[in-house]
């Protein structure tokens, strides 16, 4: 990443680093990752086994949100 440059995740899009690095060989810092949610709405963990203990990051990378919706970013290893 280039200098001050960030990533920007919208509302509705998905982010997803599947066993890789972000990173920049300049040595200067980057802006990060910005992750756009929607405050109209409101967001629950749904990794917490009280609400559907079934859904997976599998099934995360396979929604299809759409602009209205929150925002995902899944780091995988």
């Amino acid at each position: 990443m280039g200098e001050d440059k960030k990533i920007v995740v919208k509302r509705g899009a998905k982010l997803i680093v599947d066993n890789g690095t972000i990173t920049n060989t300049c040595g200067a810092r980057w802006g990060g990752i910005e992750v756009w949610g929607n405050t109209a709405v409101a967001h629950k963990d749904l990794f917490l086994t009280t609400l559907i203990p079934t859904i997976t990051v599998k099934d995360y990378e396979n929604l299809h949100p759409t602009r209205h919706d929150h925002s995902v970013v899944i780091l995988k290893k």
